[in-house]
This record gives C-alpha cells, sequence and structure tokens, in this order.
C-alpha cells in the first residue's frame, strides 16, 4: 500500500506541473509497468507496449520516482548533454570503471538544448555519482566539478524551473506550478 501511495504522490507532483496524465492501465497497448527490480531505472522515452521502470525499496523517494518517470517522459540527464564540457568537468579517473556509461555525451537529436545548463536539475547527479571509493577517508571521489564559481553538484530533492519547463514542452502545454524551487 505504502508503495502505490508514494508512487501516487509522486506523479501528481508530475501532472500538477505539466499535462500529462498518469491512469491506472486498462487496456491500452503502450503503458509504464512499475516494478520493483533491483536498482532505480527506466528507459528514455517511448518504447512502446510494457515499458519497464523499476523502483527497488530504496527507491521510493519523490525526487527518485520523479527521475525515473522523467526518463520514460523522454528527458535524458543533464551532465550527459553533449555542451556539458563548458559547465562540468568529468574526473573519468574517479569513476567506477563499469559507471562510465552513465557519464557518456548523448548526441544533440537526443538532447534538449533550449534551456540554460540546470545544475540542480533532478535530471543531474551529485558530484560524487558513481564515484570511487577513496582509500583514505572511504567516502566516494569526485566525479563531476562545475566549471562555475559558487556552484555545488550536491543532491537534488525538488523540481526545477527548467524541469518543469521541459516536461511543458514535452506534454505541450503551458501552466504555472507550485512545486518549483
Amino acid at each position: 500500500m505504502f508503495l502505490k501511495r508514494a508512487i501516487r504522490e509522486a506523479l501528481s507532483v508530475l501532472e500538477d506541473s505539466s499535462c500529462f496524465r498518469f491512469i491506472p492501465r486498462t487496456n491500452q497497448r503502450d503503458f509504464l509497468f512499475i516494478d520493483m527490480q533491483e536498482g532505480c531505472f527506466s528507459f528514455v522515452g517511448k518504447v512502446g507496449g510494457r515499458q519497464l521502470l523499476s523502483l527497488a525499496a530504496g527507491c521510493l523517494h519523490d525526487y527518485i520516482i520523479w527521475h525515473e518517470v522523467m526518463h520514460a517522459l523522454g528527458l535524458e540527464h543533464e551532465h550527459q548533454r553533449p555542451d556539458r564540457d563548458k559547465f562540468i568537468r568529468i574526473h573519468w579517473e574517479n569513476v567506477e570503471p563499469d559507471k562510465h556509461l552513465n557519464f557518456e555525451k548523448i548526441p544533440h537529436a537526443d538532447v534538449d538544448l533550449y534551456h540554460t545548463y540546470d545544475y540542480h536539475s533532478l535530471m543531474h547527479y551529485d558530484g560524487t555519482a558513481f564515484g570511487k571509493t577513496d582509500t583514505d577517508t572511504g567516502d566516494p571521489m569526485t566525479t563531476m566539478e562545475p566549471l562555475r564559481d559558487g556552484v555545488e553538484l550536491t543532491d537534488n530533492f525538488e523540481l526545477t524551473k527548467f524541469d518543469v519547463e521541459k516536461l511543458q514542452i514535452l506534454s505541450k502545454c503551458e501552466k504555472k506550478s507550485k512545486f518549483v524551487n
């Protein structure tokens, strides 16, 4: 019951910020199938038919649900934009070897470049995401560093103005959102 309520509440925020509507499946050919598999993940954009979105037990936070659903709706990671090198530096040497794919640039055709780079987007990883463990401190190492002074890459727990604008572009509408930080 908690799982369904957490997902429903998170989806309602996305509905209130865009013109997307999430309804229980009846006989729709294309649908989002939310399951508790290992990890938090989703395909990016509509794949057709049954589309898996995984929310393991540790994924049941609003911001993680939003992140994965936003992938399903078509949004990519901000830090994978083709122009990201103007805004952040990737410390490849600190990234876990099997996680490099999470930092590869995505081609222009797959990414919306009509917005300012959003360091605080829900679609941007924090600065130590998938970092190797520092043997001296036991902490994850820095994997991304902002090139703008005064910016920190921390966990992002809220929709930003640009997140909402992108959702509105994808859902072809404009509406005021009370959920923007």
